[in-house]
């Protein structure tokens, strides 16, 4: 029997390489806690994407609630420098992660933001190596931005909706300058 590995997910697309790069060597459940996704209808679309999907696939999805007041709470003090808000909501989702691993018998946990070139991948990494000593649990990384062009194939061919932007409000500006 392989080794359970709760998988952070961020939506649907950027499922796909992760899935496909530890269902080898994992039974990979989906942890869908996205509190920064902003608006509402948004985070619904994500969530529906992803749950439809994982529907079709016979992916296991936990999806612990919205909360956006949780970003709120944990980013909302910081000013809008990228790197600081970014880093502190990558904390705050691996965190519900790994301690929901860690509730839940899983043997590991990993995210599905390694795949995005749009995120920086050291704090991704970084947070998740704090998390797993603090408790206990492994975290599994893997740079896979090298996946991420295959990604936005595979998403456009399986007909997923993509949004272009990480969630929260203020990202939103910079999707505008970004081709995804």
């Amino acid at each position: 029997m392989k080794p359970r590995l709760l998988l952070h997910t961020c939506c649907a697309p950027c499922l796909l390489e992760p899935l496909d790069l530890w269902s080898g060597t994992f039974e990979v459940e989906v942890f869908f806690y996205n509190p920064n996704i902003q608006p509402a209808a948004e985070y619904e679309r994500r969530s529906q994407t992803l749950r439809k999907f994982a529907e079709a696939n016979s992916i296991v999805v936990h999806e612990p609630g919205y909360g956006p007041e949780h970003w709120t709470d944990a980013v909302g003090r910081i000013s809008s420098a990228d790197t600081d808000r970014c880093k502190e909501c990558y904390i705050l989702r691996l965190t519900r992660a790994a301690e929901f691993a860690g509730a839940s018998a899983f043997e590991a946990f990993a995210t599905t933001l390694a795949v995005s070139p749009y995120q920086n991948q050291e704090s991704i990494a970084e947070a998740g190596e704090a998390l797993s000593e603090r408790t206990g649990i492994p975290f599994v990384y893997r740079d896979m931005t090298d996946r991420y062009r295959s990604s936005v194939e595979q998403s456009r061919a399986l007909g997923l909706y993509r949004q272009n932007y990480c969630g929260c409000i203020p990202s939103m500006p910079q999707s505008r300058k970004n081709t995804r």
